[in-house]
């Protein structure tokens, strides 16, 4: 997979939980086609720009945090599908009408 190049003040501020970040399982990856179906994708289909879905899961957990006695919260999320509706090459913008 391809990695996009964040400006520098993001890329020092995503230093501090990079490692947090990082997907140690396979993805599932799609992309819509013209007659709207999805069929499975390599990760080289994938641009920046492009409009995806993602479906993830979430793993919340509620616990007695012993240090600040009272229940913590703490939650978790895993991307586990990537799916490209309209590339950003085919996407196209269109202005607004104001009423």
């Amino acid at each position: 997979m391809r990695s996009v190049k964040l400006p520098d003040a993001d890329s020092q501020a995503m230093r501090r939980i990079a490692d947090d970040w990082k997907v140690s399982h396979r993805l599932s990856l799609g992309m819509q086609n013209a007659a709207g179906a999805i069929v499975k994708a390599s990760d080289m289909v994938f641009s920046k720009g492009d409009f995806v879905e993602v479906s993830v899961t979430a793993d919340i957990k509620r616990y007695w945090d012993t240090k600040e006695k009272k229940v913590a919260v703490e939650g978790q999320s895993a991307p586990q599908e990537i799916i490209r509706l309209w590339s950003a090459r085919d996407a196209t913008v269109r202005p607004s009408r104001s009423p």
